[in-house]
């Protein structure tokens, strides 16, 4: 799976229709070949903060 791949799929997963508190903290995606990783928080997964591990 490519980044954006793995990001819906963590989203179709998500527990987001539990209440404010109850939900998954952060998630990352992160491609072992280039380096590049994406943070997403609190389940929302439409905004990524992107950055590169070296």
């Amino acid at each position: 799976m490519d980044r954006p791949g793995v990001r819906d799929a963590l989203d179709r997963v998500s527990k987001d229709n539990f209440g404010e508190f109850e939900s998954t903290e952060w998630s990352i995606v992160f491609n072992q070949t280039d380096g590049q990783a994406a943070y997403y928080h609190r389940e929302n997964y439409r905004k990524g903060y992107a950055f590169t591990i070296e």
